[in-house]
């Protein structure tokens, strides 16, 4: 047995079978069995499976129409970061397992195989032709060569044994597209614990804090020291000529510690980026501003104010405020909550009046009319028709290790494209004056490459 295991190892083919057939003889401990399920590449298959159609299901669930992020995050619940973790751990053993080959295969080749391991490869040629050993050995040898093959001899008892090979970095190719996997899995994974996501409807003029105004939609959320604002300068629409929206902008300041720190105008997919947190332009809707008049009974003074709907004003040296709860710029009467149109035929404010914190009136009133209180007069004076800009919010360290993953993927796949890892055995010998080659070759890619290499290599040697 031992002497039959010991003619096998003269390929790295053959002692691929020889070590994989002791892994599985040898499994019988709970590591070993714990590293085969792990190292199966049914395993791998299985959860990809499992992870892209979660991935699926995730995309098409729709999102929320207010703030354009997923209504159910699937990408952040634990099952699908442990999915990607046992993903990862596969990724890993099985590259682990092949590294043990691919090492072999980038070292010299084995000059020494059998006759009858030659004859059984696809590629193979016996050369009979007049004149000794050393000459066929010679041009052989020469033939490979200008092919740009490297070539190991070997002599033994009147033999000679000739091994080639070019192309062997080919063999890395699959070994960094397994390692790109597995770094973007966890670039993915690290992102998903570290990163954040949430939303932001901003007003003109109006600042908002990162910390304490963005409604979040992962558990994961900004720490208080990366507190910071964000001014909203100035929002605004580009039409085409029909009258369709063609892109919208919205002009951000950055304030931190009370120091203005940068500033752009960003549109969709060209977000701001500060610290790794990036500002998305999302979305946008309507924001109407209404103006009034305060002619306070008790202090005797008149004051004016701009608020946006849902929001309110006091009235000077009371415990009254008014709350705009909404503007409708073409008033009916017999349908309080609708505007006839979006002309300002009839304009009017729908307001919500409050004392000492409690809701005591909620009513309507046309532009330029006053309301009478105990405590003032309020006339809605004017308006002002704008939109409010939705802003997505997000950092994600884990991209620049992804970015790196993907880089890698490229890499091994232009490394698998552009070298294949062709190997060629010749066994030469000499009886009565006729040398005698038997060639054999293999490779796994290309196989019309290495088919063209062999006939040009043969028809060398026997011209």
């Amino acid at each position: 047995m031992a002497k039959k295991n010991k003619e096998r190892l003269n390929t790295v083919d053959e002692e691929k079978e020889i070590i994989d057939g002791e892994d599985r003889e040898s499994g019988t401990n709970g590591i070993t069995e714990v590293w085969n399920f792990f190292s199966s590449m049914k395993l791998g298959l299985i959860l990809f499976l499992i992870i892209a159609a979660a991935a699926i299901v995730g995309t098409l669930i729709p999102p929320d129409p207010q703030t354009n992020l997923p209504k159910f995050n699937i990408y952040g619940q634990i099952w699908f970061r442990g999915l990607l973790g046992l993903l990862c751990m596969n990724l890993l053993v099985c590259s682990l397992n092949r590294w043990k080959f691919i090492s072999r295969a980038l070292g010299n080749p084995k000059a020494r195989v059998s006759e009858n391991y030659l004859k059984k490869l696809k590629q193979f040629s016996s050369i009979r032709k007049k004149g000794n050993l050393a000459g066929m050995a010679g041009s052989l040898e020469a033939a490979l060569k200008e092919k740009g093959y490297r070539v190991f001899k070997e002599e033994a008892d009147g033999t000679t044994f000739l091994a080639a090979d070019k192309g062997r970095v080919g063999v890395l190719g699959s070994f960094v597209t397994h390692l790109s996997f597995l770094i973007i899995t966890a670039g993915a994974i690290y992102g998903g614990f570290t990163g954040y996501e949430g939303f932001v409807n901003a007003l003109e003029g109006q600042s908002f804090s990162l910390t304490k105004d963005v409604s979040w939609s992962t558990a994961h959320r900004p720490d208080p020291d990366e507190e910071f604002q964000v001014k909203v300068n100035r929002f605004w629409i580009d039409y085409r000529p029909d009258g369709s929206v063609k892109d919208y902008y919205s002009d951000l300041t950055v304030i931190d510690q009370g120091q203005e720190k940068t500033k752009k105008v960003i549109e969709v997919n060209d977000p701001l980026n500060y610290k790794g947190v990036k500002f998305y332009q999302s979305s946008f809707g309507p924001a109407n501003r209404v103006t009034a008049k305060v002619a306070s009974k008790k202090t005797m003074q008149e004051n004016e104010y701009t608020v946006y709907e849902e929001n309110g004003f006091p009235v000077e040296g009371t415990d009254t405020e008014v709350r705009v709860l909404r503007f409708i710029p073409d008033f009916d009467p017999s349908n309080p909550g609708q505007s006839r149109s979006n002309l300002p035929n009839n304009p009017a404010v729908i307001y919500e009046l409050l004392k000492g914190g409690q809701s005591v009136e909620t009513n309507y009133k046309l532009l330029n009319v006053p309301i009478q209180t105990d405590d003032a007069t309020v006339t809605f004076t004017g308006y002002q028709v704008g939109n409010y800009t939705g802003l997505s919010v997000r950092k994600d360290p884990g991209v620049p290790i992804v970015w790196t993953g993907s880089g890698l993927m490229v890499l091994g796949m232009l490394i698998s494209y552009l070298w294949q890892h062709r190997k060629i055995w010749a066994v030469v010998r000499e009886a009565n004056g006729i040398a005698i080659a038997d060639i054999g070759a293999t490779t796994d890619k290309n196989k019309l490459g290495l088919e063209n290499d062999f006939n040009a290599i043969v028809d060398t040697v026997q011209d």
